[in-house]
């Protein structure tokens, strides 16, 4: 079964590394009801997403749902600062765990490691601390380009594994190579951004969705497809995609 989980990047506003702009509380709150409604798998999200008024946001709003966060970014610094050392990240953690009204996130994800840092991690002292002994029920990460997709494949804990579509649209053999090694594969990015859906017509948009995220599953078969509606109007496009996931899970 392919899990659907909403991407949170933007719902809240949009953080522009100086402050937050295109805030709305009204239409965060209706996305989110949304997703509860039509029974999404998790919500995603992140310190850095709308600089920590995401995550307040999610748990103010929706405190069943699953969530899932990141670390590797540390926003207790007066501007946001790349920081992948592990008491930092168990720091991030548990200040997002606190945002979130939760005591435990579903998933953690390291995100967007620089390819150098990645290669010095001890993944399993990573697990030990973040899931093991820390809030978070299974470890992950996210990544940007081919060569660390590859360095993923090689690591020897299994991972919660967030990748760009089109990166592995352009390298399909790493899809192959992270299922092999027991990784999780979860696409995001699943319309670059939402150009190619925002150029068609209207009355075209949900059937495009549909064919976009069914062509993808029978590609990749990833264990999580983060859609990344920013209004209801947009959520609306993805219904019937989403819909159609639940039919071929439960026939």
């Amino acid at each position: 079964m392919t899990r659907v989980v909403l991407g949170t990047m933007r719902t809240s506003g949009n953080f522009n590394s100086l402050m937050v702009v295109d805030r709305d509380t009204d239409r965060a709150a209706e996305v989110v009801r949304m997703a509860r409604k039509h029974n999404l798998d998790a919500l995603d999200t992140a310190p850095i997403y709308a600089r920590t008024l995401s995550e307040s946001d999610l748990g103010e709003l929706c405190p069943d749902l699953p969530v899932w966060t990141k670390v590797g970014v540390d926003v207790r610094t007066p501007l946001p600062t790349l920081d992948y050392s592990l008491p930092a990240m168990a720091a991030t953690l548990a200040g997002s765990c606190e945002r979130l009204r939760r005591s435990s996130v579903d998933c953690v994800l390291v995100h967007n490691p620089p390819i150098e840092l990645f290669r010095s991690f001890d993944w399993r002292e990573m697990r030990r601390l973040l899931v093991e002994e820390g809030p978070a029920r299974e470890l992950g990460v996210s990544v940007l380009d081919p060569s660390e997709i590859a360095l993923v494949a090689d690591v020897g804990t299994p991972l919660v594994t967030m990748v760009e579509t089109a990166v592995l649209e352009r390298h399909p053999e790493l899809a192959v190579r992270l299922r092999d090694a027991g990784h999780r594969l979860v696409l995001r990015s699943l319309f670059a951004g939402g150009r190619g859906i925002r150029s068609l017509p209207a009355e075209r948009r949900a059937e495009a969705v549909t064919e976009r995220l069914g062509s993808l599953t029978a590609a990749f078969d990833p264990w999580a497809l983060v859609i990344a509606p920013r209004t209801p109007e947009q959520f609306a496009d993805y219904l019937p995609a989403v819909e159609h996931l639940r039919e071929e899970a439960h026939p």
